[in-house]
C-alpha cells in the first residue's frame, strides 16, 4: 500500500512540475506574441466592455468596434456612451468614429506591458487616446475629447487582418 502511495505522490509531484513549466512557456509565448503585435506596422484594439464615466458598464459583445493604431493613421469605430456638450443633441452620432493622422504618437514599453498616448484631430474634435496593454494582451483604452465626457474600454489587442 505504501508503495502505491509513493508512486502516486511521485506522479503528482512531477506532473505538477511539468505543468508549471508548460504554463511559464505558454506565458512567454503569449508575451512574445503581444510584443510582435505591438511592434508591427499596425495593430487593433477590440473592446469587450465600455466603462462610461458615471454610467454602468456596457457589454460590447454584440457591437462591432475597433480602433486601429499606426504611427501614420488612427482609425476609430468605437461606440460612445456618455454626455456631449457641443451641439449634436440626439443626432445620428454613431460613437467615437474618426480617421486621422496622429499629431502625437508615443509608444513605450513599461515594466507591466506597454503604454501608448496619441492625439488626433478629426471631425472638429481633438481626441486624446491612452492605451495600456498588459503582457498578456489585455488592454484599457481611454478616449478624451473636449466635447464629450471621457470613456474607457476594456478589451484586447490583436494583429490587423489583411482586409482591414
Amino acid at each position: 500500500m505504501k508503495k502505491y502511495l509513493f508512486i502516486i505522490s511521485c506522479i503528482l509531484t512531477f506532473g505538477n512540475m511539468w505543468s508549471q513549466e508548460s504554463d511559464s512557456e505558454k506565458n512567454l509565448s503569449v508575451q512574445n506574441n503581444i510584443e510582435s503585435v505591438i511592434n508591427s506596422d499596425k495593430f487593433q484594439f477590440i473592446g469587450f466592455t465600455a466603462l462610461p464615466m458615471g454610467w454602468a458598464p456596457v457589454d460590447l459583445g454584440s457591437n462591432i468596434n475597433s480602433i486601429v493604431f499606426s504611427e501614420e493613421l488612427i482609425v476609430s469605430n468605437m461606440p460612445y456612451y456618455g454626455r456631449g456638450w457641443a451641439g449634436g443633441g440626439f443626432s445620428n452620432d454613431r460613437g467615437v468614429v474618426f480617421t486621422g493622422a496622429p499629431s502625437e504618437y508615443n509608444l513605450e514599453k513599461t515594466s507591466k506591458g506597454y503604454e501608448l498616448i496619441a492625439k488626433v484631430e478629426a471631425n472638429d474634435e481633438i481626441f486624446t487616446i491612452s492605451l495600456s496593454v498588459s503582457r498578456n494582451g489585455n488592454a484599457m483604452l481611454t478616449i478624451n475629447s473636449r466635447n464629450r465626457t471621457s470613456i474607457t474600454y476594456q478589451g484586447q489587442i490583436s494583429k490587423v487582418k489583411k482586409d482591414d
